[in-house]
């Protein structure tokens, strides 16, 4: 079978909602929770990508936390996923920020794979908040260009890595959405829009010539991506009418006074400074997208007040995670709100019967933890199984099931949480399998 190029999976989104139908499941992917927090994983610290650092020189490390449901609680064996950036001018901020923590929880809660990568900071501006880039670092505005083109950079990296390691957090690539908040969202927008060639063409004077192509920071270059829909909280796109438009899903929250990044068009830090780039907000995309005959939500928060990113956290989990869940039922609908939404956002009980049901993994582990054997039963004649550590490398050279069943032994590794790969049929699943000797 021939490979669909990347260009045709950006821009030909409406393949996708057929093969996302069996997550239009009542009671998840909601309005409220599905799992308790107890039942909620976190792997912090993934290395992802390992970009030249500019400025300056050297590499930067750049990492990654997943937020999942535990395995061991959750029948489905693939789960979509959000990928979500956090914001701070490409100068500030961290996916460990209370705001992205929060909302990768909830939304993990929801059912949801939820993920909060880094990237690259730092622009040649020594401010250490809003008020003085504007006043310090505006005669510079073409190392922000650099800063915003390095972020899309980092962007796709991170999709390329999640992606390729789909496996082992049980992710559907069928099933994946992205986002963030302001320069995350930017990131994100640009990643999901821009080609490489239209990245050669526009920053060749610059950025381009500084950083490279596109695709050339982080590793797995060749290694394709598709999305399904995107997130923006408070972010914009490059106020450019060559820019092309992925036609994705579009889920947008912004305050109608921001200053920092443009509701409708302006410069980004339009409310102090004067030299940097023109962007096209949440009000113009949300325009954009109806043109294009895309399905676009805006959530817009009212008044004149130089606000920036102030949409609860809470409410934007609720209201997003209905808007993914319409479109897995294929019930979406463009839309403009008004926070506080009014009516509440519903849809908890949506549920399309011809899905495909949810289906526990027929296998099991005894005793879990382990101490010296596992026993893994249920398991089809031939399939394959073998112990991976956090970081996805194998410990073990892999072992056949025979009449359903297979005994590995754990007595060797240290004590600790590893990952229990199941290969059968061309599928690979992983579920978690803890390590404590004594038992």
């Amino acid at each position: 079978m021939s490979r669909i190029p990347l260009f045709l999976l950006l821009f030909l989104p409406w393949f996708l909602p057929a093969q996302t139908a069996q997550y239009c499941i009542s009671g998840r992917f909601a309005e409220t929770p599905y799992f308790d927090s107890s039942e909620i994983r976190v792997e912090r610290g993934i290395a992802f990508s390992f970009p030249r650092r500019w400025p300056g020189t050297g590499t930067d490390t750049l990492r990654m936390d997943v937020y999942m449901p535990d395995t061991l609680a959750d029948p489905l064996q693939q789960r979509p996923c959000i990928v979500f950036f956090f914001g701070g001018a490409w100068l500030t901020g961290s996916r460990n920020d209370a705001g992205i923590r929060q909302k990768c929880h909830e939304w993990a809660r929801r059912g949801f794979v939820a993920i909060a990568p880094s990237y690259r900071l730092g622009w040649n501006c020594l401010a250490s908040d809003l008020l003085t880039v504007c006043l310090l670092c505006q005669g510079i505005y073409y190392d922000m260009n650099t800063a915003v083109y390095r972020g899309a950079q980092d962007a796709r990296a991170a999709f390329r890595y999640i992606h390729h390691n789909a496996g082992r957090w049980q992710i559907d690539t069928n099933a994946v959405w992205a986002g963030g908040e302001s320069a995350g969202s930017i990131n994100a927008l640009h990643a999901a829009n821009w080609t490489p060639a239209y990245a050669r063409k526009v920053f060749n004077g610059g950025p381009y010539r500084i950083l490279g192509a596109l695709d050339s920071a982080g590793a797995l270059p060749g290694q394709s991506f598709r999305l399904q829909g995107l997130i923006n909280h408070c972010g914009a796109v490059v106020s450019d009418t060559a820019m092309p438009y992925a036609r994705l899903p579009l889920v947008q929250f912004h305050d109608a006074g921001d200053c920092v990044v443009p509701y409708r068009n302006d410069r980004i830090l339009a409310c102090c400074a004067t030299s940097f780039f023109f962007a096209r907000g949440s009000f113009r995309l949300h325009e954009q997208s109806l043109s294009t005959g895309a399905v676009s939500e805006l959530h817009t928060v009212p008044g004149a007040a130089p606000q920036h990113c102030s949409y609860p956290s809470l409410a934007l989990v609720q209201e997003s995670s209905c808007f993914i869940k319409r479109n897995f039922c294929a019930k979406a609908s463009s839309s403009s709100q008004t926070y506080p939404t009014n009516p509440p956002v519903s849809c908890s009980a949506l549920q399309q019967t011809s899905a495909r049901p949810i289906t526990a993994l027929p296998w099991s582990i005894q005793p879990n933890p382990a101490g010296e054997y596992a026993t893994v039963s249920g398991l089809p004649d031939r399939a394959q199984l073998c112990i991976l550590d956090l970081n996805g490398k194998r410990l073990q050279m892999p072992l056949e099931a025979k009449d359903g069943a297979c005994i590995i032994p754990v007595r060797s590794l240290s004590e600790g949480i590893y990952f229990l790969q199941v290969e059968s049929g061309g599928q690979v699943y992983h579920t978690r399998l803890l390590v404590q000797h004594g038992n």
